[in-house]
């Protein structure tokens, strides 16, 4: 009789280190969804204040819609006021690119990015 009691506690013991397996399982399974749903969730916004920001610089002259930038109007463009005025949340900033490399908007002033102070491009904070 012994052995059978024996056997029964460990037969508990294995279903016992099954279920806490598949719980575990179930709730990192449960929190890789909820990361991926908010990076999908925050990938959208960013998308739509990037549109934003950028028919804002249209209106204001500093794009043309074809591609050419008046560096000028960016330069002197203030970016908080651009964030508040369209309700932006988010920090964001302006850089230019060419060929995957990141060129300065501004060499003179050695401006690398317009936009939040926040976000650091070649190691040197946007302004």
């Amino acid at each position: 009789m012994e052995k059978k009691a024996q056997s029964f506690s460990a037969d508990i013991l294995v279903v016992i280190v099954i279920i806490l397996f598949g719980a575990l399982f179930l709730v990192i399974n449960q929190i890789s969804e909820t990361n991926d749903e908010n990076l999908e969730q925050k990938a959208r916004e960013a998308n739509l204040e990037s549109k934003e920001v950028y028919e804002e610089l249209k209106v204001q002259g500093v794009l043309d819609g074809q591609s050419n930038v008046d560096i000028n109007k960016l330069i002197s463009s203030d970016m908080a006021d651009i964030k508040e005025e369209l309700g932006i949340e988010n920090e964001f900033a302006i850089v230019f690119e060419k060929d995957g490399k990141l060129v300065k908007i501004d060499p003179a002033t050695n401006l690398n990015c317009k936009g939040s102070s926040k976000i650091i491009v070649n190691n040197e904070p946007c302004r």
